[in-house]
C-alpha cells in the first residue's frame, strides 16, 4: 500500500471513531431519564393499587439513584450502590432549606433506603412543594454520596397516588 492509501484508512478510521464516539454519547444522553413519571400498576390477584412516583436521580447516565413513593404509603431511595446495614442517617435538603437527617430501613440487598413511617408524612410535603431534593447517603465505611433529584412536576403525579 501507498503512504496515501494509508493515509486515507487512517482518516477513515477516525472519523468512524469520531462517529462511534458522538453515537455512543447521544445513546447514552437519550436513556437518561430526567423528569418525574407516574406509572399505574394493579395486581391483578388483588385489585390492590400497586402504582408508583419515581423521581430519578438530575443529569445522570450511569448507576444513578432514584425516590420511589408507592400507594399505600411508602418511599424510599434507591441509591444503586450497595448501603449495607443502617450505621448513618441520610442527610436530606429541600431546596435551600436546612439539612435534615432521616433514619431509615434498609432494603434486603442493601441498596435501597426506606423511609420510617414517622417521617413520609413531612417528606412527601416537602416533595410537593420544592423544586429540588438533594440526599446524600453513607454506606458502610461511611464514605458519603450525593445525589440530586428536580422535582418538578412531582406534586401533580403523587397526587395520583393513593395514600398520598
Amino acid at each position: 500500500p501507498t503512504v496515501a492509501y494509508i493515509a486515507a484508512v487512517q482518516q477513515i478510521k477516525r472519523m468512524n471513531m469520531k462517529k462511534l464516539i458522538i453515537g455512543v454519547l447521544l445513546a447514552s444522553t437519550a436513556m437518561t431519564v430526567d423528569s418525574v413519571e407516574y406509572r399505574k400498576h394493579v395486581d391483578s390477584m388483588t385489585d390492590k393499587d400497586k402504582s408508583y412516583v419515581y423521581i430519578p436521580e438530575a443529569l445522570c447516565s450511569r448507576r444513578c439513584g432514584s425516590i420511589v413513593v408507592r400507594a399505600g404509603g411508602d418511599v424510599y431511595i434507591n441509591t444503586s450502590r450497595y448501603i449495607g446495614d443502617y450505621k448513618y442517617p441520610m442527610d436530606v435538603r429541600f431546596d435551600k432549606g436546612e439539612v435534615k437527617k432521616l433514619n431509615y430501613i434498609t432494603s434486603t440487598k442493601g441498596t435501597s433506603l426506606f423511609l420510617r413511617k414517622s417521617d413520609i408524612a413531612e417528606f412527601i410535603k416537602n416533595i410537593k412543594k420544592s423544586n429540588q431534593v438533594l440526599i446524600k447517603t453513607y454506606n458502610y465505611k461511611g464514605t458519603p454520596e450525593t445525589k440530586t433529584y428536580k422535582l418538578s412536576g412531582a406534586n401533580l403525579e403523587i397526587n395520583k397516588i393513593s395514600g398520598f
